[in-house]
């Protein structure tokens, strides 16, 4: 047996993917707009249609950038706590930032990226600020673990 931290664990890719996802599908139920104000009705069908579909698509790209720099780390053999920390804030930063950008620096003439920016923003902001929050207070706790 042998202490680890928490991050460090096999598991903690699909918890903290999980979090994300489970906390991006709830603030979205909040932020969904069931009559958006968008004319043109192919773009409204679109919107009603896959927009709740979307946390899926987050996750399985949160998994798979976690999975390859996680593999990265391991061709390069870089078996430091920090290096793992980094990559969950690598991905989770990546979430955040972008649409801190959306929200604030894109211009929102046309109305259906209006319509994504206001409902995407505040919810993918949030469960990623909650996600990088979790990753560090998951590097402070010991596990015992087997190899």
């Amino acid at each position: 047996m042998e202490n680890k931290r928490f991050i460090e664990l096999k598991k903690t890719p699909i918890i903290l993917s999980v979090v994300f996802s489970i906390v991006l599908y709830t603030l979205l139920l909040k932020y969904f707009n069931i009559n958006p104000d968008i004319t043109d009705l192919k773009y409204r069908d679109f919107y009603l249609k896959y927009t709740m579909i979307s946390p899926i698509i987050f996750w399985l790209l949160s998994i798979i950038l976690i999975y390859l720099l996680i593999l990265i780390k391991f061709i390069l053999r870089l078996n430091f706590l920090i290096v793992t920390i980094f990559i969950y804030l690598i991905i989770y930063w990546f979430f955040l930032f972008l649409w801190i950008d959306f929200m604030y620096l894109e211009s929102r003439i046309a109305p259906f990226a209006s319509l994504i920016i206001n409902t995407f923003s505040i919810p993918l902001i949030l469960s990623s600020s909650i996600t990088i929050l979790l990753s560090i207070l998951m590097s402070f706790k010991k596990v015992k673990s087997e190899n």
